[in-house]
């Protein structure tokens, strides 16, 4: 079973801003709660609860043959391997909103985006949550190719113009919707390059999977 996560009390903007956008719709496609999402729900690490006899049934044996219990062939992601382990055993995952920890993450923009990315390639090598990086990837490409062509089409760049003007709407009010939350004028900032870096990010890393994961 798994609970959800926040920030700190009295965290800083660009954190606020981060779990805003961790635990939105439009940051993760509502994978971090059950209910209404694009994929699959999977209990983060931090607050996961798992039977003693399930960790047995489903751990893997190490290079000295002893039994270890996350995939240590992955950079990132390992509880979603680990759940995703479960599940195929028959296990039901279930979702306890009532748990909340307080989650203090020391991240910056570069590490998120990196992370963003590894995070991806991790999914696409174990086969998890491909519906909404599918999409990420398709609107990145689709992005690609408006802005190769739009040069030798009006109609083209009239169509660029009006998705991008489209996307930049969808972030404004996010980051709007940040700043009523927490009243922080910075997270209104903050929360549109969030929701970009990640979504660039994804959508890229989902195109290079890592090699050689067990």
């Amino acid at each position: 079973m798994g609970g959800v996560d926040r920030a700190i009390t009295n965290d800083s903007p660009f954190h606020n801003a981060l779990d805003f956008v961790l635990n939105s719709f439009l940051g993760t496609g509502g994978l971090r709660a059950k209910g209404s999402s694009l994929g699959r729900y999977f209990p983060k690490l931090w607050n996961m609860a798992i039977p003693h006899e399930v960790i047995e049934d489903v751990a893997l044996k190490g290079s000295n043959r002893e039994l270890q219990v996350f995939n240590e062939s992955l950079k990132v992601h390992e509880d979603v391997e680990l759940i995703d382990r479960i599940e195929k055993k028959g296990k039901k995952i279930i979702h306890a909103p009532e748990v909340v920890v307080l989650h203090a993450r020391d991240t910056n923009l570069i590490s998120f985006a990196r992370r963003s990315f590894n995070m991806a390639r991790t999914s696409r090598s174990i086969g998890v949550h491909r519906l909404p990086h599918l999409l990420l990837v398709s609107s990145v490409l689709l992005l690609i190719f408006l802005i190769a062509v739009a040069p030798v089409s009006p109609h083209i760049q009239t169509l660029l113009a009006i998705a991008v003007t489209a996307y930049m709407v969808i972030l404004l009010v996010s980051g709007l919707s940040g700043f009523i939350r927490t009243n922080q004028l910075l997270v209104f900032f903050y929360i549109p390059v969030l929701l970009t870096v990640q979504h660039f990010s994804r959508g890229l890393g989902y195109l290079f999977p890592w090699r050689g994961v067990n």
